[in-house]
């Protein structure tokens, strides 16, 4: 199973695996940050960004998060045929550097800091927080009915130049 939430697929197969695999995390058979890992992948796969560059495409996320062993693993891997580099980020302004910027809810002041420094960038910010501040990032996950789903807000998407396969939309459980 574990194998299957890391197979690189540009189809509506791969992202549906992760979701069905979101209710076997319910059932304490998925670790949760392997399946949020899957969901960063795969958000990245179906993403589009106003530029197309060679440059290895960054994933972050914030120091000691628990998210970066299971995000590392991705780095044997391609997106749109550019390799990935995990980077644990200390300082607020670091999130500048990143294409994929995932916020864990826990740190709730450093999130808020972010938030306002990357405001604009063309970075795709993905967080688990409940609180007003998910309400200006891209994409919001959650548990629900013991099942991991995903929110997207289109207008932090078009302010930050990024564009969605329909896959991935038709896959959320809203869009703002």
């Amino acid at each position: 199973m574990r194998a299957c939430l890391y197979r690189v697929a540009k189809s509506l197969g791969i992202l549906s695996l992760c979701l069905l695999a979101s209710e076997a995390y319910g059932a304490g058979t998925v670790p949760e940050y392997e399946l949020k890992a899957a969901y960063l992948y795969n958000f990245a796969l179906l993403t589009t960004w106003p530029t197309e560059s060679a440059a290895p495409m960054i994933f972050c996320v914030l120091e000691h998060d628990p998210l970066s062993t299971q995000l590392a693993l991705l780095q044997a891997r391609k997106i749109h045929n550019r390799s990935i580099i995990v980077k644990e980020i200390v300082m607020p302004e670091e999130a500048r550097a990143c294409d994929v910027l995932y916020l864990d809810a826990v740190q709730h002041e450093v999130l808020l800091a972010i938030v306002d420094i990357v405001r604009n960038a063309s970075i795709l910010t993905v967080t688990d927080s409940l609180d007003s501040a998910r309400t200006e990032l891209v994409i919001n996950m959650r548990l629900e009915a013991s099942r991991l789903v995903f929110d997207v807000n289109m207008a932090s998407a078009r302010r930050a130049k990024l564009t969605f396969s329909s896959k991935l939309l038709n896959l959320a459980k809203s869009i703002n």
